[in-house]
């Protein structure tokens, strides 16, 4: 069971990640793990304020979060919630994510702080010490919470300066996007631009996210060689991981080459047609926060003119 969880916690490496050897910055300090695992409990108790400059916040932006519970044998459960400590005063902001683990009918709560992806060895040390004295039934609580987060497949997104193309033919940039706006959509099987509404503005930050590059030609033609000439287009930039329509498949951003084709709608033609990939940049800048949409009524949205998949 607890090999079982050292895996998942490797595997979600939106803010969990491979600890160093010498203090980051960046990293979860001693005194921030102590609080999550000793302070916090003693603030609720005595009725204390929260700790100057920190705040906990939902962790839904970084995927499917929320509370789980796994009722035992004998009737009583473990329930488990995550929150997310911040301190917008850091240079990272993001500070550790504190795991709620209460135990009904007994009332008793316990906190666990695991550390994020700067943190030092000296840190991950005392999250695994504190962990690896977990009684079976805990470590299957945490686990089972753990695997419900689907975190790492739900980080696909683009950085701030990415237009999305509005219901009205405008464009604004997806930064700027709010719950309620309407935006267009293409629908595959009418072969027609449609609108949808967004459900949310997913922000996430947590980490630097690798920023892939492709440039696309807008033209009807190609020269001999893309190497001397790169047609009349446009660049699009996502992580590697986001899902693009292509002519044959959706695939990874990251997975593009130049045989591909995608689907791009032209303003001059008032319509979508397929474009190709001229060129490729992977890994070409690091970005700390990115952004999704989340849609009522579609699964795709145009940004950039390319036709990609939502969260």
């Amino acid at each position: 069971m607890k090999k079982i969880l050292f895996t998942m916690v490797f595997n979600l490496q939106f803010i969990f990640g491979f600890s160093q050897s010498q203090e980051h910055p960046y990293g979860t300090t001693l005194e921030e793990y102590n609080y999550v695992t000793i302070g916090y409990g003693v603030q609720l108790e005595q009725g204390l304020d929260m700790k100057s400059g920190y705040e906990f916040a939902s962790l839904n932006g970084y995927g499917e979060w929320g509370a789980s519970s796994i009722r035992l044998g004998d009737g009583s459960s473990i329930n488990i919630k995550f929150e997310l400590l911040k301190n917008d005063s850091k240079p990272f902001a993001e500070r550790a994510v504190m795991v709620i683990i209460n135990y009904e009918p007994e009332g008793l709560t316990r906190y666990l702080c695991i550390p994020n992806n700067y943190s030092s060895d000296l840190i991950w040390n005392k999250y695994f010490d504190d962990i690896k004295y977990f009684e079976s039934n805990d470590l299957l609580a945490l686990t089972w919470a753990l695997s419900k987060s689907k975190a790492a497949e739900a980080l696909f997104c683009f950085p701030e300066n990415s237009l999305i193309r509005m219901a009205d033919g405008s464009e604004k940039a997806i930064q700027k996007i709010a719950k309620g706006d309407t935006v267009s959509s293409y629908n595959f099987e009418m072969q027609c631009v449609v609108s949808a509404v967004v459900d949310e503005l997913l922000v996430h930050s947590g980490k630097l996210f690798e920023i892939s590059k492709i440039n696309i030609s807008t033209s009807d033609y190609l020269t001999a060689s893309i190497n001397d000439f790169v047609p009349p287009g446009v660049a699009l930039e996502a992580t590697n991981n986001h899902p693009v329509f292509t002519k044959n498949e959706l695939k990874h951003f990251g997975d593009l080459n130049s045989d591909d084709k995608i689907y791009y709608y032209s303003n001059d033609l008032q319509k979508v047609k397929l474009c190709d990939v001229v060129s490729i940049e992977k890994n070409n800048r690091l970005e700390p926060i990115v952004y999704n949409l989340k849609l009522l009524n579609s699964d795709n949205f145009i940004v950039n003119g390319t036709i990609v998949k939502t969260k």
